[in-house]
């Protein structure tokens, strides 16, 4: 089965909080929630999904305040 890499780098400006952030991965094999906790300023998480990756949702409902920039 073919798989998908993704890295992500999650970087927090100001004070490091402690909190769950939701991520939506959507390939054309289906979508897949992961839930990251994060706890430091600066976090690099590897993820592999089945498929061929289309879209990432990052904190879809805006359940964690702040602002998210994806590049």
């Amino acid at each position: 089965m073919d798989k998908t890499g993704l890295e992500l780098l999650v970087r927090q400006i100001g004070k490091p909080l402690f909190f769950p952030l939701r991520i939506i991965v959507e390939t054309d094999k289906g979508s897949f929630v992961e839930i990251l906790i994060i706890e430091n300023q600066e976090e690099t998480f590897h993820l592999q999904f089945p498929g061929q990756l289309k879209r990432i949702k990052v904190n879809p409902g805006h359940q964690v305040p702040g602002q998210v920039e994806i590049k």
